[in-house]
């Protein structure tokens, strides 16, 4: 005897209901990164504001505020899949104003203004160089290059420049480094960073960096190594913050070792 089996019903197709709720779900996503950047760019502006106030303190929050809201845009943007070129561009142009402007015109009325037209002239110079970085990352973006070349950034990026230029600032909010409150010495930095921004010089982006070794720490390890990072930066954030960046500068050898070690390999030689 043959066993018959009951017919399965066809499942029915999305109703137009919830073909309208999925686009709407999909634009809201699409929205996310954007709406950071314009909240990174309200706090470089928020930022100018308290540096012509002469609040120091609100100063270079809002700067790291602006950091902060650049690093996840771009995140959003890969994790949702929503990267596109009004997002790149609307992207560029806040990075221009919270790195480039913000700084500048922070040192400039704490610091720069007592060196009188030469601290002016250094402070367009930075300025101009942001400009051209910013300028030549976004062209080189739509270039065919080695996926390994994704994991360096040819000169300083601007978040790194701006963070590196209010260096005298976070040691003065620090309570250390008296050399820092020196105009001289804030304008030096400003022209080191300017010109490591506009060279060729390899920093590693960290947007190819392996996480393979974090994946393996233990979890309960991992977890208290970020109670104890999160305690440091709440209760010593300059020191930690400068912690980071020397960190960073520190790494320069190394990644110029790496990207000649990749160039060689790719080239053959």
């Amino acid at each position: 005897m043959v066993k018959l089996l009951p017919l399965r019903r066809p499942s029915s197709p999305p109703s137009r209901r919830d073909g309208g709720v999925l686009r709407r779900a999909s634009k809201v996503g699409g929205m996310i990164p954007n709406a950071l950047t314009i909240m990174g760019l309200c706090a470089g502006l928020s930022a100018i504001r308290f540096g012509l106030e002469g609040n120091l303190l609100l100063a270079a929050l809002g700067v790291l505020a602006a950091h902060l809201f650049d690093i996840l845009d771009g995140r959003f943007a890969r994790l949702l899949d929503k990267t596109s070129r009004f997002g790149e561009i609307l992207d560029s142009l806040a990075d221009f104003l919270n790195f480039g402007i913000a700084p500048v015109l922070i040192l400039y009325q704490w610091q720069l203004v007592e060196l009188g037209n030469p601290g002016w002239i250094v402070a367009l110079f930075y300025v101009v160089c942001c400009a051209l970085r910013l300028a030549r990352f976004s062209a080189d973006a739509h270039n065919d290059k080695p996926h390994w070349q994704h994991g360096y950034f040819t000169g300083l990026a601007a978040p790194a420049a701006a963070n590196l230029v209010l260096a005298p600032v976070y040691f003065h909010l620090a309570g250390v480094g008296t050399f820092a409150v020196l105009p001289q010495i804030v304008a030096a930095v400003l022209l080191v960073a300017a010109m490591l921004m506009i060279s060729r010089v390899p920093f590693f982006s960290g947007k190819s960096m392996e996480f393979g070794a974090v994946r393996r720490i233990h979890t309960p390890i991992l977890l208290a190594g970020l109670a104890l990072f999160l305690t440091l930066l709440v209760y010593y954030t300059w020191i930690v913050i400068l912690a980071l960046l020397g960190l960073y500068l520190c790494s320069l050898p190394f990644s110029v070792r790496s990207y000649l070690a990749h160039k060689r390999g790719w080239n053959g030689v």
